[in-house]
């Protein structure tokens, strides 16, 4: 049943116009259901970023201090300010609006610029884990995620660090850490409902934001957080004024920090394997589809008689 429905949706979600305006916003990646809210968030503060307390670039600060009144599957964004600068997103995820996201192709953002983007360079960044990533230092970073209903435009993008995108690489850290949360929430839960909000949050006239403000809350308050995800690079100065960087000398080394293993840890389970991971770069998943790879809680994996994935946790006898 809720193939078909699905399958209906996006027959109906296609036969849309082309585009839609919304507060002064061109939407041409996604003829999804857009709506007006009644007022705009002010504009939030931010804190400093501490690598040793917040090394996966994000912080929890509480519950969440705004739920949406949108409907079901609706999205709203803010207009460009007199900048130029991306604002806020904000929706209400429902698991129909989250499988649209996730099957809808990714529109081609090379022409796209964020304010504060055209310094990048690829640059090898040190990870919370204590591995390193080799890439681009900028990301094109989502307020509102494709996988949660967010579009492809300027809007919803603003000049983010890597870390600030996806922190460790493995959902655990920056937006990722708020994004995995709701998409395994909502696998969990079909039937319900999340209010999720983004705030870019600036220093004055910077064209960088310093964090983004995330409030998010399920329908039946599992979720329940307002979370500052830092814009940073752990070794790496940014002028936020500019959007230039540059590596310093000496970084400050976090000690790694384990993951504990409890009922809420966020895990990587393959469509046929018989164990959960710890990420989804385990060696154990080399032969895996990486399409059907799916992220979900510790206690989700053992429903599903998952094992610990030995590789990840000790036993490297164990497969995927």
């Amino acid at each position: 049943m809720r193939n078909s429905t699905y399958a209906m949706r996006i027959l109906i979600s296609a036969l849309i116009a082309g585009f839609v305006m919304l507060s002064g916003c061109e939407l041409t990646s996604w003829p999804a259901m857009h709506a007006q809210v009644d007022k705009a968030p002010p504009a939030p503060t931010y804190t400093a970023w501490d690598a040793s307390a917040y090394p996966n670039y994000y912080r929890v600060d509480g519950p969440a201090t705004y739920v949406s009144t949108l409907s079901a599957g609706e999205t709203a964004y803010g207009d460009l300010d007199a900048l130029g600068r991306a604002t806020w997103a904000e929706t209400v995820v429902d698991y129909d609006a989250m499988a649209r996201g996730i099957a809808r192709e990714r529109g081609d953002m090379s022409s796209l610029e964020p304010t504060g983007w055209g310094h990048n360079a690829e640059v090898e960044l040190q990870l919370p884990d204590g591995s390193s990533y080799h890439g681009y230092f900028w990301n094109r970073s989502h307020l509102l995620a494709k996988s949660l209903g967010g579009c492809d435009e300027l809007c919803n993008l603003i000049t983010g660090t890597r870390l600030q995108n996806v922190g460790n690489n493995d959902g655990s850290g920056g937006m990722a850490y708020c994004e995995t949360r709701c998409r395994a929430w909502l696998e969990e839960h079909p039937k319900g409902t999340l209010s999720y909000r983004a705030v870019a949050a600036y220093e004055g006239d910077e064209p960088v934001p310093r964090s983004v403000i995330v409030d998010m809350r399920s329908s039946d308050g599992l979720i329940d957080e307002r979370v500052e995800v830092f814009n940073a690079a752990l070794g790496f100065s940014i002028d936020y004024a500019t959007g230039e960087y540059a590596q310093e000398t000496t970084a400050p080394v976090p000690d790694p920090q384990p993951t504990p293993i409890d009922d809420e840890t966020l895990v990587v389970v393959s469509a046929s394997g018989k164990a959960y991971h710890r990420d989804a770069g385990c060696s154990g998943l080399s032969n895996a589809n990486e399409e059907a790879l799916r992220t979900v809680s510790l206690e989700e994996a053992e429903r599903m008689g998952r094992h610990a994935c030995g590789i990840c946790y000790g036993d490297t006898e164990s497969k995927n």
